[in-house]
C-alpha cells in the first residue's frame, strides 16, 4: 500500500516534469528522407507552440527555426474544458495552421479520463464511435473555431490547411469536420 501512496505519485510527478520540459529534438535519419524529417519537425513545432503564447510568434524553440515566418491569426478557447486552439499563417509556404493544445491542467485531464465511447454526431454510421471527453472538448470550441477558420480561408484562398495537435490536442484535432 505504501508504494501506491508514495511511489506512484513520485513516478507521476517525474513523468510530468520530463514532459513539461520536452523540446523539439534533432532527428537522425534512418531511411527517412530529409524532406520528410523537415516536415515532421515543422509539424511538431506547430503542435508544441500550442502550449505557448503564440500571439507575437515569439514563444521559444517552437517559434524558431522551422516555423520562422509564421504569423498568429486568432484562437479559440473554452474555459470549462480548457480547450485551446490557435490559427496561424505561413505566407511563404502558403499554409494555414490550426493547432490544438494538449492536456495542461486538471480540467483537460478530466476530459482525458472521460473515455466512454459516444456516437460521432456528423457521421451517419451507427458504428462510428469517439472518446466522449475528446469529443466534448472539440464541440466546446467548434463554432468559434469554424467561424474564424472560414474567415481565414477567405482571407488566404488556395492555402494548404494543416490541423495538428499533441495529446488531448491531437485527439481534438481528430474530431474536426469542415
Amino acid at each position: 500500500m505504501w508504494m501506491v501512496v508514495v511511489v506512484l505519485p513520485l513516478l507521476w510527478l517525474s513523468i510530468c516534469c520530463v514532459t513539461a520540459s520536452a523540446r523539439p529534438a534533432k532527428v537522425r535519419s534512418a531511411g527517412v528522407s530529409s524532406a520528410a524529417i523537415q516536415r515532421l519537425q515543422l509539424l511538431a513545432s506547430y503542435a508544441g507552440a500550442a502550449s505557448c503564447d503564440v500571439r507575437g510568434w515569439r514563444c521559444g524553440p517552437h517559434c524558431e527555426e522551422h516555423t520562422t515566418g509564421t504569423h498568429f491569426i486568432d484562437h479559440a478557447f473554452d474555459r470549462e474544458t480548457n480547450t485551446y486552439a490557435y490559427m496561424a499563417v505561413h505566407p511563404r509556404h502558403r499554409r494555414l495552421i490550426v493547432a490544438f493544445r494538449g492536456s495542461v491542467n486538471l480540467a483537460s485531464w478530466i476530459q482525458n479520463i472521460n473515455a466512454l465511447q459516444v456516437q460521432v454526431p456528423w457521421i451517419p454510421d451507427d458504428e462510428a464511435r469517439v472518446h466522449r471527453g475528446f469529443s466534448h472538448c472539440y464541440e466546446r470550441i467548434q463554432e468559434q473555431l469554424m467561424d474564424k477558420l472560414a474567415e481565414a480561408t477567405r482571407r488566404y484562398p488556395g492555402y494548404t490547411l494543416t490541423f495538428i495537435g499533441h495529446s488531448l490536442g491531437g485527439a481534438a484535432r481528430g474530431q474536426r469536420r469542415l
